[in-house]
């Protein structure tokens, strides 16, 4: 590895040998002189983990992950430029490119939204930029979940999601992912035949309620819509200052961060009523296939009824917000407001979230033009899509309004560095 790469880099790169939870990402650039004979990259990131089942934690797996990666092609899915297999520790590394920005640092920009506090004259921007990542992020679901590639990312979150310069989302770390044809087979370290899959992935407070209850004969595909939904959420929801996990750590009182709808701060069971207190308490009738579960019915949680979404998401723009039904059924009609995207996406009957390549189509994409990066392939299916606004700025040219505001900071993301992987909870 060490005549291939130099492990010691620049300004704004973090230091080589970082570790995740599950591997190692190391930042590096290129001792080639060629950079085409690194996939035309200079400055790499690499992966490293072990291909031991004795040191590897059910279902990360770096050679399915890396196989996976190796089958697929979308301009919003990060790619793989070469790999190494070492002798130590039966190591595997593959490299990717360096992507600057993640999602978790921009949504931490406290004038990345419609806020008031504090004051934000960027309402425009913000907007066009949230309908291009959540775009691009659906883009690359409707690709994965397609059944010509099968693949169920199963960590969705603003930390796996990846920025360029331009304005272009690549979605990052396959390390939990299932794939119809190579999770099944006995070659991998953890195989996961369909009707007997891992229930412990997914982060945190994105995690899908169906894998806080023991489910294993669950739609892969599904967890990563309800995911989505939470995702885009913290697009509207509040921002607050200080790091709610700091606890006597001045350091962070300053610093703003973005709120969630739900809280996974108690675990899972804490998770779930967090989610039950939003979208209200399953029932016959809002989720029938609840109590079959394998761990359904061990809680019983108090009934409570679903809340509004509207004023949990201060940042929503303002428009033709869906009519709360009072209920945990959609919206009677669809309209072009991002909450009722949300909507469609946070329901509970796995078969009854809105399928990413439907969610495409959705209103709030389609009704008015979609600024998307210079590099993105041109799609007649898109017929408002835009590579500039009329003011001749670029989608890379609002990025920056808010990359290069005195309030950005790409160093610091509460999520580790933008390529570390987190414990799966």
């Amino acid at each position: 590895m060490k005549s291939l790469f130099e492990f010691n880099i620049g300004a704004f790169l973090p230091p080589p040998g970082l570790p995740g939870s599950f591997s190692e990402i190391t930042v590096a650039t290129s001792r080639d002189p060629d950079p085409e004979n690194v996939g035309g990259q200079s400055v790499v990131v690499i992966k490293s983990a072990s291909t031991a089942v004795e040191t590897s934690t059910e279902p990360h797996d770096i050679a399915r992950e890396l196989k996976i990666l190796s089958g697929l092609s979308h301009t919003n899915v990060i790619e793989v430029l070469g790999h190494f297999t070492g002798d130590v520790n039966n190591a595997l590394h593959f490299w990717m490119p360096h992507v600057r920005y993640s999602l978790t640092t921009l949504l931490d920009c406290p004038v990345f939204g419609l806020g008031t506090e504090p004051a934000n004259p960027f309402t425009e921007d913000f907007v066009d930029l949230a309908r291009s990542i959540l775009y691009q992020l659906t883009s690359a679901l409707a690709y994965l979940h397609h059944p010509s590639q099968g693949v169920a990312h199963r960590d969705i979150k603003p930390g796996n999601i990846l920025i360029t310069e331009s304005g272009c989302v690549k979605l990052i770390d396959f390390g939990v992912s299932w794939s119809k044809e190579i999770s099944p087979s006995s070659d991998c370290l953890w195989p996961e035949p369909q009707g007997s899959l891992c229930f412990d992935v997914s982060t945190g407070h994105y995690r899908a309620p169906e894998l806080l209850f023991g489910a294993r004969d669950y739609d892969p595909y599904a967890t990563d819509l309800w995911s989505l939904g939470v995702l885009a959420s913290e697009f509207f929801t509040a921002l607050k200052q200080g790091n709610p996990d700091s606890g006597f750590d001045s350091d962070e009182e300053d610093r703003w961060h973005r709120t969630s709808l739900f809280n996974a701060e108690r675990g899972s069971i804490g998770l779930a009523w967090s989610i039950f207190q939003v979208r209200g308490t399953p029932n016959e009738e809002n989720w029938p296939g609840f109590k079959s579960l394998p761990d359904g019915s061990k809680v019983t949680f108090e009934d409570v009824p679903p809340v509004d979404l509207v004023p949990l998401l201060p940042n929503a723009p303002p428009g033709d917000h869906p009519t709360f039904t009072g209920s945990h059924s959609l919206p009677p009609e669809t309209s072009n407001s991002p909450v009722d995207l949300i909507y469609r996406l946070l329901v509970y009957p796995p078969e009854k979230r809105l399928r990413a390549e439907d969610a495409l189509r959705h209103p709030w994409f389609t009704s008015e033009p979609l600024l998307l990066p210079d590099e993105y392939p041109q799609d007649q299916s898109i017929p408002l899509a835009v590579k500039g606004r009329t003011d001749g700025r670029s989608l890379g040219d609002i990025l920056a309004t808010f990359t290069f505001h005195e309030t950005f900071d790409p160093s610091y993301d509460d999520s580790g560095d933008e390529y570390e992987e987190e414990d799966e909870e």
